[in-house]
């Protein structure tokens, strides 16, 4: 077999891959959620913290996240949330820590949960570049967002509003756009 067509037969294999997992994600991440939280400390803990992010109170949900990765160290969804309130204080380089360990922790999560965008905005709002890329999904070229205004609104190149997901308890993730 050619390179070429080794090549494009690695390319439809990792896009039929891809597109299973999109298939099955849902049921997926329901049952990685359940077994993240089997521990009753954890959910406890970890839906502490959900709710006073949801009311603002950072510091709070901060210490209870705290909790539960000192509970499990891998909880993805308390990564994922503690880089996000880290983004909201501008702690960019304690963001993207606790992305990359999300990512190692469960990469098949990262990618279906479209957390790359996020990750590239820690990294690259710690290193001043306001152009952030946004990886649609691995098989097309990343599109761009650009920061304007005072407040950091993120807008698509196209007009579109850049969104960001959360979690919310007891539920699949659910869109919110970026305050």
């Amino acid at each position: 077999m050619s390179e070429t067509r080794q090549g494009k037969f690695i390319y439809f294999i990792n896009l039929l891959y891809f597109k299973i997992g999109e298939l099955v994600f849902p049921a997926m991440s329901v049952f990685l959620n359940l077994l993240d939280n089997r521990n009753s400390e954890i959910k406890k803990y970890f839906d502490q913290a959900l709710k006073s992010f949801e009311s603002n109170q950072s510091a709070i949900s901060l210490l209870n996240l705290n909790m539960v990765l000192s509970l499990k160290q891998d909880h993805f969804m308390a990564l994922v949330l503690r880089g996000r309130i880290y983004i909201k204080e501008k702690r960019y380089r304690l963001a993207s820590e606790d992305f990359l360990q999300a990512n190692r922790s469960s990469r098949y999560r990262f990618v279906h949960y479209d957390l790359y965008r996020e990750y590239y905005n820690s990294v690259n709002q710690e290193t001043g570049n306001f152009e952030l890329p946004h990886p649609h999904s691995f098989t097309t070229s990343p599109e761009r967002c650009s920061v304007e205004g005072s407040k950091g609104a993120r807008k698509w190149t196209k007009g579109q509003s850049c969104q960001i997901s959360f979690p919310v308890s007891g539920q699949a993730w659910k869109r919110k756009t970026w305050p």
